[in-house]
Protein backbone atom coordinates (compact mmCIF):
# COMPACT_ATOMS: atom_id res chain seq x y z
CA UNK A 1 0.00 0.00 0.00
CA UNK A 2 1.32 3.28 -0.72
CA UNK A 3 0.21 6.93 -0.02
CA UNK A 4 0.69 9.92 -2.33
CA UNK A 5 0.03 13.47 -1.56
CA UNK A 6 0.18 16.35 -3.88
CA UNK A 7 0.39 19.51 -3.36
CA UNK A 8 -0.30 22.64 -2.59
CA UNK A 9 -0.70 24.23 -5.87
CA UNK A 10 1.05 27.26 -6.87
CA UNK A 11 -1.06 30.68 -6.46
CA UNK A 12 -3.44 29.49 -3.48
CA UNK A 13 -3.96 31.92 -1.31
CA UNK A 14 -2.01 32.52 1.70
CA UNK A 15 -3.66 31.35 4.95
CA UNK A 16 -4.06 32.74 8.16
CA UNK A 17 -1.52 29.91 9.72
CA UNK A 18 0.74 30.74 7.55
CA UNK A 19 1.17 34.94 7.88
CA UNK A 20 0.76 34.30 11.86
CA UNK A 21 3.62 31.62 11.37
CA UNK A 22 6.19 33.50 9.29
CA UNK A 23 4.95 37.19 10.31
CA UNK A 24 7.75 39.84 11.03
CA UNK A 25 11.11 41.10 9.50
CA UNK A 26 14.31 39.33 9.14
CA UNK A 27 15.64 36.33 7.31
CA UNK A 28 13.99 33.24 6.88
CA UNK A 29 15.22 31.37 9.49
CA UNK A 30 14.34 34.01 12.03
CA UNK A 31 10.92 34.65 10.73
CA UNK A 32 10.33 30.59 11.27
CA UNK A 33 12.09 31.10 14.76
CA UNK A 34 9.59 34.02 16.04
CA UNK A 35 6.65 31.63 14.45
CA UNK A 36 7.39 28.66 16.34
CA UNK A 37 7.33 30.15 19.57
CA UNK A 38 3.62 31.08 18.75
CA UNK A 39 2.02 27.71 17.44
CA UNK A 40 4.49 25.34 18.70
CA UNK A 41 2.75 25.30 22.35
CA UNK A 42 -0.39 24.82 20.92
CA UNK A 43 0.64 22.22 18.99
CA UNK A 44 2.51 20.62 22.19
CA UNK A 45 -0.03 21.56 24.15
CA UNK A 46 2.40 23.01 26.79
CA UNK A 47 4.96 25.86 26.87
CA UNK A 48 8.05 24.93 24.97
CA UNK A 49 11.85 26.05 26.34
CA UNK A 50 14.53 27.81 23.68
CA UNK A 51 16.11 24.67 23.25
CA UNK A 52 13.29 22.84 21.64
CA UNK A 53 12.43 25.76 19.27
CA UNK A 54 16.21 25.91 18.46
CA UNK A 55 15.86 22.18 17.87
CA UNK A 56 12.91 22.54 15.67
CA UNK A 57 14.48 25.20 13.52
CA UNK A 58 17.44 23.14 12.99
CA UNK A 59 16.03 19.89 11.70
CA UNK A 60 14.20 22.33 9.63
CA UNK A 61 16.74 23.75 7.90
CA UNK A 62 18.34 20.19 6.86
CA UNK A 63 14.80 18.75 6.03
CA UNK A 64 13.61 22.06 3.80
CA UNK A 65 13.50 21.44 -0.09
CA UNK A 66 14.99 25.17 -0.20
CA UNK A 67 16.66 26.12 3.26
CA UNK A 68 16.44 29.94 1.80
CA UNK A 69 12.68 29.74 1.74
CA UNK A 70 10.38 30.84 4.55
CA UNK A 71 7.43 28.52 3.35
CA UNK A 72 9.89 25.23 2.72
CA UNK A 73 10.91 26.35 6.05
CA UNK A 74 7.98 26.07 7.48
CA UNK A 75 6.32 23.20 6.09
CA UNK A 76 9.20 21.05 7.44
CA UNK A 77 9.12 22.14 10.67
CA UNK A 78 5.43 21.69 10.25
CA UNK A 79 6.01 18.15 9.65
CA UNK A 80 8.60 17.37 12.63
CA UNK A 81 6.36 19.06 15.05
CA UNK A 82 3.51 16.76 13.93
CA UNK A 83 5.34 13.37 14.48
CA UNK A 84 7.10 14.43 17.55
CA UNK A 85 5.12 12.28 20.04
CA UNK A 86 3.77 15.56 21.82
CA UNK A 87 2.01 15.79 19.32
CA UNK A 88 0.80 12.47 18.78
CA UNK A 89 0.22 11.41 22.17
CA UNK A 90 -1.87 13.22 25.18
CA UNK A 91 1.50 12.71 27.42
CA UNK A 92 1.65 13.77 30.84
CA UNK A 93 5.30 13.73 31.84
CA UNK A 94 6.69 13.31 35.70
CA UNK A 95 9.14 15.62 37.10
CA UNK A 96 12.40 13.91 37.40
CA UNK A 97 11.98 14.14 41.31
CA UNK A 98 8.52 12.29 41.43
CA UNK A 99 8.64 9.47 43.78
CA UNK A 100 6.95 5.87 42.51
CA UNK A 101 3.44 5.55 43.16
CA UNK A 102 2.82 9.06 44.76
CA UNK A 103 0.13 11.01 43.60
CA UNK A 104 0.65 13.96 42.16
CA UNK A 105 -1.42 16.82 41.12
CA UNK A 106 -1.59 17.87 37.10
CA UNK A 107 -0.34 20.94 36.29
CA UNK A 108 -2.27 23.50 34.52
CA UNK A 109 -1.44 22.63 30.62
CA UNK A 110 -2.56 18.57 31.42
CA UNK A 111 -5.48 19.99 33.10
CA UNK A 112 -6.31 22.20 29.96
CA UNK A 113 -5.27 19.16 27.76
CA UNK A 114 -7.59 16.75 29.55
CA UNK A 115 -10.82 18.76 29.61
CA UNK A 116 -10.17 19.95 26.12
CA UNK A 117 -10.47 16.31 24.86
CA UNK A 118 -12.83 14.92 26.81
CA UNK A 119 -15.62 18.21 26.00
CA UNK A 120 -13.97 19.03 22.40
CA UNK A 121 -11.98 16.24 21.83
CA UNK A 122 -9.82 18.54 20.37
CA UNK A 123 -6.41 20.40 21.45
CA UNK A 124 -7.08 23.03 23.80
CA UNK A 125 -7.85 26.61 22.56
CA UNK A 126 -5.82 30.00 22.87
CA UNK A 127 -8.57 31.26 25.72
CA UNK A 128 -7.53 27.37 27.92
CA UNK A 129 -3.93 28.02 26.91
CA UNK A 130 -3.79 31.08 28.65
CA UNK A 131 -5.89 30.32 31.22
CA UNK A 132 -3.64 27.23 32.24
CA UNK A 133 -0.59 29.92 32.20
CA UNK A 134 -2.42 32.37 34.57
CA UNK A 135 -2.90 29.33 36.72
CA UNK A 136 -6.68 29.58 36.34
CA UNK A 137 -6.41 25.54 36.51
CA UNK A 138 -4.73 24.99 39.57
CA UNK A 139 -8.23 25.35 41.63
CA UNK A 140 -11.38 23.27 40.88
CA UNK A 141 -13.38 26.80 41.12
CA UNK A 142 -11.02 27.69 37.58
CA UNK A 143 -11.38 24.33 36.16
CA UNK A 144 -15.26 24.41 36.68
CA UNK A 145 -15.24 27.29 35.14
CA UNK A 146 -14.00 26.69 31.90
CA UNK A 147 -15.73 23.09 31.43
CA UNK A 148 -18.96 25.44 31.69
CA UNK A 149 -17.53 27.52 28.88
CA UNK A 150 -16.56 24.74 26.59
CA UNK A 151 -19.51 22.87 27.35
CA UNK A 152 -21.85 25.95 25.70
CA UNK A 153 -19.26 25.83 22.89
CA UNK A 154 -20.53 23.88 19.64
CA UNK A 155 -17.49 21.88 19.65
CA UNK A 156 -19.12 19.96 22.58
CA UNK A 157 -20.99 18.28 20.01
CA UNK A 158 -18.18 15.97 20.11
CA UNK A 159 -19.20 14.25 23.40
CA UNK A 160 -22.57 13.53 22.24
CA UNK A 161 -20.55 12.18 18.43
CA UNK A 162 -17.92 10.25 20.28
CA UNK A 163 -18.89 9.50 23.84
CA UNK A 164 -22.54 8.87 23.35
CA UNK A 165 -21.76 6.25 20.61
CA UNK A 166 -18.86 4.87 22.45
CA UNK A 167 -21.21 4.60 25.58
CA UNK A 168 -24.65 3.42 23.95
CA UNK A 169 -22.35 0.32 21.29
CA UNK A 170 -23.68 2.24 18.05
CA UNK A 171 -20.38 3.67 17.25
CA UNK A 172 -19.89 0.80 14.36
CA UNK A 173 -23.60 0.64 13.56
CA UNK A 174 -22.98 1.19 9.82
CA UNK A 175 -21.31 -2.33 9.68
CA UNK A 176 -23.58 -4.20 11.59
CA UNK A 177 -26.54 -4.23 9.56
CA UNK A 178 -29.74 -6.54 9.61
CA UNK A 179 -30.14 -9.31 7.29
CA UNK A 180 -30.96 -7.88 4.00
CA UNK A 181 -33.20 -11.21 2.77
CA UNK A 182 -35.08 -10.01 6.01
CA UNK A 183 -35.00 -6.54 6.00
CA UNK A 184 -34.18 -5.22 2.33
CA UNK A 185 -34.99 -1.64 2.73
CA UNK A 186 -32.03 -0.90 5.59
CA UNK A 187 -29.42 0.57 4.03
CA UNK A 188 -26.08 2.46 5.14
CA UNK A 189 -27.94 5.78 4.69
CA UNK A 190 -30.78 4.71 6.80
CA UNK A 191 -28.17 3.18 9.67
CA UNK A 192 -26.45 6.60 9.24
CA UNK A 193 -30.10 8.03 10.03
CA UNK A 194 -30.42 5.90 13.37
CA UNK A 195 -27.42 6.56 14.49
CA UNK A 196 -27.68 10.22 14.28
CA UNK A 197 -31.13 9.90 15.97
CA UNK A 198 -29.33 9.03 18.89
CA UNK A 199 -26.66 11.99 18.87
CA UNK A 200 -29.30 14.40 18.29
CA UNK A 201 -31.34 13.06 21.51
CA UNK A 202 -28.11 13.13 23.51
CA UNK A 203 -26.95 16.59 21.88
CA UNK A 204 -30.17 18.37 22.91
CA UNK A 205 -30.69 17.18 26.48
CA UNK A 206 -26.79 17.95 27.16
CA UNK A 207 -27.33 21.61 24.98
CA UNK A 208 -30.67 22.70 26.85
CA UNK A 209 -29.63 21.13 30.73
CA UNK A 210 -32.24 19.27 30.34
CA UNK A 211 -32.14 15.93 33.12
CA UNK A 212 -30.78 12.95 32.21
CA UNK A 213 -33.58 11.27 32.94
CA UNK A 214 -34.99 12.31 29.84
CA UNK A 215 -32.44 10.32 27.82
CA UNK A 216 -35.22 7.17 28.78
CA UNK A 217 -38.38 9.01 28.98
CA UNK A 218 -38.61 11.73 26.74
CA UNK A 219 -41.95 12.30 24.73
CA UNK A 220 -40.05 13.12 21.42
CA UNK A 221 -37.18 12.34 19.14
CA UNK A 222 -35.39 13.51 15.89
CA UNK A 223 -36.31 12.22 12.39
CA UNK A 224 -35.60 13.21 9.08
CA UNK A 225 -38.01 12.42 6.20
CA UNK A 226 -36.33 8.98 5.36
CA UNK A 227 -36.25 7.91 9.05
CA UNK A 228 -39.85 9.41 9.71
CA UNK A 229 -41.16 7.01 6.70
CA UNK A 230 -38.92 4.41 8.23
CA UNK A 231 -41.00 4.80 11.85
CA UNK A 232 -44.33 5.30 10.31
CA UNK A 233 -44.47 8.65 11.58
CA UNK A 234 -45.87 12.06 10.64
CA UNK A 235 -44.27 13.28 7.12
CA UNK A 236 -40.91 15.42 7.70
CA UNK A 237 -39.44 16.40 4.29
CA UNK A 238 -36.03 16.63 3.23
CA UNK A 239 -32.18 15.30 5.05
CA UNK A 240 -32.66 17.78 8.14
CA UNK A 241 -33.29 16.48 11.52
CA UNK A 242 -36.32 17.76 13.20
CA UNK A 243 -37.71 17.33 16.46
CA UNK A 244 -40.78 15.68 16.35
CA UNK A 245 -43.39 14.58 19.78
CA UNK A 246 -44.14 10.92 19.96
CA UNK A 247 -47.37 9.26 20.62
CA UNK A 248 -47.18 7.40 24.34
CA UNK A 249 -47.31 3.95 23.11
CA UNK A 250 -44.60 4.16 20.84
CA UNK A 251 -42.31 6.31 23.40
CA UNK A 252 -39.64 8.01 23.07
CA UNK A 253 -36.13 7.98 24.76
CA UNK A 254 -33.19 5.54 23.53
CA UNK A 255 -34.93 2.45 23.78
CA UNK A 256 -37.44 3.46 21.12
CA UNK A 257 -34.61 4.01 18.71
CA UNK A 258 -33.57 2.19 15.75
CA UNK A 259 -29.55 2.22 16.54
CA UNK A 260 -30.38 0.71 19.66
CA UNK A 261 -32.96 -1.75 19.17
CA UNK A 262 -30.74 -3.08 16.16
CA UNK A 263 -27.57 -3.54 17.87
CA UNK A 264 -29.35 -5.29 20.63
CA UNK A 265 -30.68 -7.91 17.96
CA UNK A 266 -29.57 -10.65 15.73
CA UNK A 267 -29.03 -9.88 12.11
CA UNK A 268 -32.89 -12.03 11.80
CA UNK A 269 -34.89 -11.03 14.41
CA UNK A 270 -35.12 -9.48 17.60
CA UNK A 271 -33.37 -11.17 20.67
CA UNK A 272 -34.50 -10.31 24.89
CA UNK A 273 -31.18 -11.63 25.65
CA UNK A 274 -29.58 -9.60 23.97
CA UNK A 275 -31.38 -6.11 24.66
CA UNK A 276 -31.82 -7.25 28.29
CA UNK A 277 -28.21 -7.91 28.92
CA UNK A 278 -27.64 -4.28 27.05
CA UNK A 279 -29.36 -2.73 29.40
CA UNK A 280 -27.88 -4.05 32.70
CA UNK A 281 -24.71 -3.25 31.09
CA UNK A 282 -25.24 0.21 29.77
CA UNK A 283 -28.13 1.73 31.27
CA UNK A 284 -28.03 -0.14 34.90
CA UNK A 285 -24.32 -0.46 35.73
CA UNK A 286 -25.64 -4.01 36.87
CA UNK A 287 -23.68 -6.25 34.00
CA UNK A 288 -25.43 -9.87 34.11
CA UNK A 289 -22.43 -12.80 35.04
CA UNK A 290 -20.85 -14.64 32.37
CA UNK A 291 -22.64 -17.73 31.49
CA UNK A 292 -21.56 -20.77 33.39
CA UNK A 293 -20.01 -23.61 31.33
CA UNK A 294 -22.66 -25.65 29.60
CA UNK A 295 -25.56 -22.87 30.36
CA UNK A 296 -26.67 -24.19 26.43
CA UNK A 297 -28.12 -22.13 23.94
CA UNK A 298 -31.37 -21.61 22.01
CA UNK A 299 -32.46 -24.50 19.54
CA UNK A 300 -30.66 -24.07 15.92
CA UNK A 301 -33.04 -24.26 12.61
CA UNK A 302 -33.79 -27.72 12.44
CA UNK A 303 -33.67 -28.88 15.46
CA UNK A 304 -36.20 -29.61 18.21
CA UNK A 305 -37.86 -27.05 19.78
CA UNK A 306 -37.25 -24.60 17.09
CA UNK A 307 -39.57 -23.73 15.68
CA UNK A 308 -41.88 -22.79 19.42
CA UNK A 309 -42.40 -19.25 19.35
CA UNK A 310 -39.41 -17.57 21.09
CA UNK A 311 -40.42 -16.76 24.23
CA UNK A 312 -41.46 -20.27 24.64
CA UNK A 313 -37.96 -21.10 23.85
CA UNK A 314 -36.82 -18.80 26.63
CA UNK A 315 -39.09 -20.12 29.20
CA UNK A 316 -37.57 -23.47 28.76
CA UNK A 317 -34.26 -22.30 28.75
CA UNK A 318 -34.53 -20.57 32.18
CA UNK A 319 -35.73 -24.10 33.57
CA UNK A 320 -32.02 -24.72 33.70
CA UNK A 321 -30.58 -23.64 37.41
CA UNK A 322 -27.44 -23.04 35.91
CA UNK A 323 -29.29 -19.98 33.77
CA UNK A 324 -32.65 -19.10 35.99
CA UNK A 325 -31.32 -16.66 37.69
CA UNK A 326 -29.65 -14.35 34.98
CA UNK A 327 -32.64 -15.03 32.57
CA UNK A 328 -35.02 -14.14 34.31
CA UNK A 329 -33.76 -10.19 35.00
CA UNK A 330 -32.23 -10.06 30.73
CA UNK A 331 -35.48 -11.41 29.64
CA UNK A 332 -37.67 -9.34 31.93
CA UNK A 333 -36.19 -6.52 30.39
CA UNK A 334 -35.75 -7.58 26.35
CA UNK A 335 -39.43 -8.56 26.55
CA UNK A 336 -40.73 -5.00 27.40
CA UNK A 337 -39.07 -4.22 24.02
CA UNK A 338 -40.70 -6.75 22.05
CA UNK A 339 -43.37 -4.41 20.44
CA UNK A 340 -39.93 -3.23 18.23
CA UNK A 341 -38.73 -5.49 15.57
CA UNK A 342 -34.86 -5.49 14.97
CA UNK A 343 -34.73 -2.83 13.16
CA UNK A 344 -36.92 -0.71 15.33
CA UNK A 345 -40.47 -0.63 13.38
CA UNK A 346 -43.50 -0.61 15.84
CA UNK A 347 -45.30 -4.15 15.55
CA UNK A 348 -49.12 -3.74 15.62
CA UNK A 349 -51.32 -6.46 16.56
CA UNK A 350 -51.04 -9.04 19.40
CA UNK A 351 -47.28 -8.73 21.12
CA UNK A 352 -46.85 -10.02 24.75
CA UNK A 353 -44.46 -7.89 25.83
CA UNK A 354 -44.91 -7.99 29.61
CA UNK A 355 -41.70 -9.10 31.78
CA UNK A 356 -41.88 -10.38 35.30
CA UNK A 357 -38.51 -8.87 37.73
CA UNK A 358 -37.29 -11.01 40.12
CA UNK A 359 -38.90 -9.37 42.82
CA UNK A 360 -42.35 -9.91 40.97
CA UNK A 361 -42.59 -6.39 39.47
CA UNK A 362 -44.24 -6.67 35.90
CA UNK A 363 -43.19 -4.36 33.35
CA UNK A 364 -45.78 -3.72 30.31
CA UNK A 365 -43.86 -2.32 27.36
CA UNK A 366 -41.24 -0.05 26.44
CA UNK A 367 -43.10 3.39 28.67
CA UNK A 368 -42.69 1.00 32.04
CA UNK A 369 -39.45 -0.07 30.95
CA UNK A 370 -38.42 3.60 30.36
CA UNK A 371 -39.69 4.78 33.69
CA UNK A 372 -38.40 2.01 35.27
CA UNK A 373 -35.17 3.08 34.29
CA UNK A 374 -35.31 6.56 34.96
CA UNK A 375 -36.34 6.23 38.29
CA UNK A 376 -33.55 3.89 39.45
CA UNK A 377 -30.24 4.49 41.23
CA UNK A 378 -28.21 2.31 38.06
CA UNK A 379 -29.08 4.64 35.53
CA UNK A 380 -27.25 7.99 36.66
CA UNK A 381 -24.31 5.80 38.39
CA UNK A 382 -23.84 4.12 34.90
CA UNK A 383 -23.56 7.08 32.66
CA UNK A 384 -21.45 9.11 35.27
CA UNK A 385 -19.01 5.85 35.32
CA UNK A 386 -19.37 5.88 31.58
CA UNK A 387 -18.40 9.73 31.52
CA UNK A 388 -15.37 9.34 33.83
CA UNK A 389 -14.58 6.45 31.63
CA UNK A 390 -13.99 8.75 28.67
CA UNK A 391 -12.39 11.61 30.66
CA UNK A 392 -9.64 10.01 31.71
CA UNK A 393 -9.04 7.69 28.89
CA UNK A 394 -8.67 4.70 30.94
CA UNK A 395 -10.98 2.02 33.13
CA UNK A 396 -11.93 2.94 36.58
CA UNK A 397 -10.34 1.70 39.47
CA UNK A 398 -11.51 0.96 42.64
CA UNK A 399 -10.30 4.20 44.04
CA UNK A 400 -12.62 5.50 41.41
CA UNK A 401 -15.28 3.77 41.93
CA UNK A 402 -15.38 5.22 45.86
CA UNK A 403 -14.76 8.58 44.33
CA UNK A 404 -17.95 7.85 42.42
CA UNK A 405 -20.11 6.66 45.05
CA UNK A 406 -19.29 10.01 46.81
CA UNK A 407 -20.50 11.66 43.55
CA UNK A 408 -23.65 10.20 43.72
CA UNK A 409 -24.46 11.36 46.94
CA UNK A 410 -23.53 15.00 46.00
CA UNK A 411 -25.55 15.14 42.96
CA UNK A 412 -29.33 16.77 43.12
CA UNK A 413 -32.80 15.20 42.10
CA UNK A 414 -32.62 14.58 38.26
CA UNK A 415 -29.21 16.22 37.24
CA UNK A 416 -28.45 17.43 33.87
CA UNK A 417 -25.27 15.83 31.95
CA UNK A 418 -23.69 18.97 32.80
CA UNK A 419 -24.15 18.36 36.72
CA UNK A 420 -22.48 14.90 36.08
CA UNK A 421 -19.28 16.85 34.15
CA UNK A 422 -19.11 19.22 36.95
CA UNK A 423 -18.66 16.98 39.43
CA UNK A 424 -16.17 14.89 37.29
CA UNK A 425 -14.08 17.80 36.63
CA UNK A 426 -13.96 17.71 40.42
CA UNK A 427 -12.60 14.55 41.22
CA UNK A 428 -8.66 13.72 41.91
CA UNK A 429 -9.38 11.04 39.30
CA UNK A 430 -9.37 13.87 37.07
CA UNK A 431 -7.30 16.14 38.45
CA UNK A 432 -4.13 14.10 39.56
CA UNK A 433 -2.15 11.23 38.60
CA UNK A 434 -0.62 8.59 40.18
CA UNK A 435 3.35 8.05 39.40
CA UNK A 436 4.30 4.99 38.02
Amino acid sequence: MSIEISGPEEGLEITEFQKMALKGEGNPVERLSNGIRQWLPRFWRRPVTDTEVDALVSTAQRAATDPSSAEALLRASLVTAMISPRFLLRTEPDPSDAISSSIRALDGFEIATRLSFFLWGTTPDEELMEAAQRGDLDQIDGIRRHAARLLVDSRSRSLSREFATQWLRIRDLGERGPDQKIFPGIGKNLLKDMRTETIELFDHVLRNRRPIQELVDASYTFVNQRLSQHYGLAPVQGDKFRKVEIEDSRGGGLLSQGSILLATSTRQRTSPVLRGKWILEVLLDDPPPSPPPGAGTLPQPGEPGADLPLREQLEIHRREPACSICHRRMDALGFSLERFNAVGEYRQGEIDDRGELPDGTIISGVKDLSTTIAESDGFPRSLAKNLLTYALGRGVTDADARALLRLETRLKANPTIGDLIDEIVSLDAFRMRKVP
